[in-house]
């Protein structure tokens, strides 16, 4: 008996004001980086290295940009711990 576990790369879909965005679901390793730069910054550099972190897995800035803090809050929830529907 042979068992075969694959993965492939995730994405997502964000529909931000109208506009859909594919990114994909971020690996392990940069969610481990994220926590860990995040514990080490200084508050005002949170909201960037989110936004560097976001970057990285194929939102434009633009989009970000356009974000209120209650919707960027709720992205964050959203990618770092998606619930499945």
């Amino acid at each position: 008996m042979e068992l075969v576990f694959e993965a492939k790369e995730k994405k997502m879909t964000l529909n931000l004001y109208g506009t859909k965005y594919s990114i994909r679901v971020p690996k392990m390793k940069e969610s481990i980086e994220l926590q860990s730069k995040i514990k080490d910054a200084d508050a005002k550099e949170v909201v960037q290295i989110y936004f560097d972190f976001f970057t990285g897995i194929g939102l434009p800035s633009e989009a970000m940009d356009a974000l209120d803090s209650l919707d960027f809050q709720e992205l964050i929830s959203f990618i770092l711990y998606p619930k499945k529907s």
